[in-house]
């Protein structure tokens, strides 16, 4: 199926699978964020190949100062994702997009998770005035918990 613009046939994309079309309105997945070396560059990358725009959020440790950044759909829209230099805080966080899920009890998951044979890479810990962990899971997986 063809759309037409300005006398111009532009592909239409197929329809969403089921399964994945309830994503837009439910999901687990309660933020997302990267920690790299260069957070400027790939904010700048990210902001280039997403389209999006971004906001600082002003950090600091024994280096200096300097800024974190949120992705937003929209100009000062809501903060979708973030994209973090791997430094302080961070500094123990792997390279990678990390999706983080809400949970009810933050502490009690995480010491499910270690029991059933994860390893709790970074946290528990305050982050933004949220709790916070970043565990690895059974074949590697790294995800983050956020307390409710």
């Amino acid at each position: 199926m063809a759309i037409f613009r300005r006398g111009r046939s532009v592909p239409q994309s197929p329809p969403l699978p089921r399964y994945v079309a309830h994503m837009a309105h439910e999901t687990l997945a309660a933020w997302l964020d990267i920690a790299v070396v260069d957070a400027e560059r790939s904010r700048a990358f990210y902001t280039e190949i997403l389209g999006v725009s971004t906001s600082a959020i002003p950090m600091s440790d024994e280096q200096g100062s300097y800024n974190d950044h949120c992705l937003h759909a929209v100009k000062d829209g809501p903060a979708l994702a973030g994209v973090c230099h791997r430094r302080g805080l961070n500094s123990a966080v792997p390279a990678a997009w990390i999706p983080y899920f809400r949970v009810a009890s933050l502490d009690a998951a995480v010491a499910r998770a270690v029991v059933l044979g994860a390893a709790v890479i970074d946290g528990p810990r305050d982050c933004a005035g949220t709790h916070i962990a970043i565990v690895r899971d059974l074949d590697g997986a790294v995800f983050g918990l956020v307390g409710a």
